[in-house]
């Protein structure tokens, strides 16, 4: 009996060392885009403090990078993924924040559970995409233009 508890005991430790190590591999390749979206900006735009990323993936897929310049200014750094591409800089006092984003959806739509809020480039534009659960659990997706913080689209019961 005691035998069958160590080896219980030794493959539970075992599984969970596996699932661990698998988590760590399948978030290697956004952590090292993080990383690389990071460095971009801090290299190549007036942003010397990093305060938040996002990852966004729509028609192309970009990293925005939320940062300070030296006159403490709120900039945004739009990292495409393609490195030939240029990186577009936008103000961040000139949009919508994230906060009322989030309060322009509450506005239209019943939201039971907000899952994810995003800020990426579409077609050139800057946009939130707003990830949530409705009252019947369905899965929905909320864009909103950063710049006026009007409504772009909405992809529904996923």
């Amino acid at each position: 009996m005691k035998k069958r508890m160590i080896g219980l005991l030794f493959f539970v430790i075992s599984l969970l060392g596996v699932m661990i190590m698998l988590y760590i591999n399948a978030r290697e390749p956004f952590e090292k885009a993080k990383d690389y979206a990071i460095q971009s900006a801090l290299e190549k735009t007036e942003i010397d403090t990093v305060l938040e990323t996002y990852i966004y993936h729509g028609t192309q897929s970009y990293i925005s990078v939320v940062g300070e310049n030296k006159q403490n200014e709120k900039l945004i750094a739009f990292v495409p993924e393609d490195k030939n591409k240029e990186i577009i800089i936008q103000n961040w006092a000139n949009g919508t924040t994230e906060k009322e984003a989030y309060n322009i959806l509450a506005n239209d739509k019943n939201v039971k559970e907000l899952l994810s809020i995003g800020l990426g480039l579409e077609k050139g534009r800057p946009i939130w995409e707003l990830a949530y659960l409705d009252e019947e659990d369905d899965l929905n997706y909320y864009y909103i233009y950063f710049e006026t913080g009007e409504w772009s689209r909405t992809i529904e019961n996923i």
